[in-house]
């Protein structure tokens, strides 16, 4: 039983580790005022770093276009994946909200490996 939790804190570890690489990789290389995002659908860039868990994939997003385009966005979990989540643009703006009302949105999306 402890062996399957200290297993677990490091998986989770390693997803987190993931996420945060995935995270300053998009941001690194992103300048979001070149995006056009009516050709997007909102999606401004998106990043993934593959670990053994699965794959992390994180994308920022402009909630206006999303709305503009339709008011819903689907990102996948990777060019070679038929996983994917779709995200309405309410859901969105919530998130924006709460983040204080302006700039992009991230979402992180993680498939995990069997």
């Amino acid at each position: 039983e402890e062996l399957r939790k200290q297993e677990a804190k490091a998986a989770v570890a390693d997803l987190e580790k993931a996420e945060d690489e995935a995270v300053s990789n998009l941001l690194a290389g992103m300048d979001f005022s070149n995006v056009d995002v009516s050709k997007t659908r909102g999606v401004l860039g998106s990043n993934a770093q593959e670990t053994d868990q699965g794959v992390v994939k994180v994308a920022a997003l402009d909630v206006d276009a999303v709305l503009a385009s339709g008011g819903e966005v689907s990102i996948s979990a990777g060019d070679d994946s038929s996983i994917s989540v779709d995200v309405s643009a309410d859901v969105l703006k919530q998130a924006q909200d709460l983040a204080g009302g302006s700039g992009p949105v991230l979402l992180s999306l993680t498939a995990m490996s069997e």
